[in-house]
């Protein structure tokens, strides 16, 4: 996988994951704009990403079609 930049904005981003046979899954970019920055990371996981800009906090996730959202803010294992 590659890294992905947009012209004029800043990016943060998780990385999908490949198994063996199909598409990749997951995913999770955020684009941010200059005037947001400093921007931090405050937690990256495989579906969730959470941004601490200077004016707001922003979450990002997925969701996998088979689970629910219950399990992917909880953070349990597959």
């Amino acid at each position: 996988m590659h890294e992905t930049s947009v012209l004029g904005y800043y990016t943060s981003q998780v990385q999908a994951t490949q198994d063996s046979l199909g598409r990749p899954s997951g995913g999770i970019g955020c684009l941010i704009k200059p005037s947001l920055v400093p921007a931090h990371v405050i937690q990256r996981t495989l579906n969730l990403i959470v941004l601490n800009t200077k004016q707001l906090v922003i979450i990002g996730t997925y969701f996998q079609p088979d689970r629910s959202a219950q399990v992917e803010i909880s953070g349990e294992d597959r």
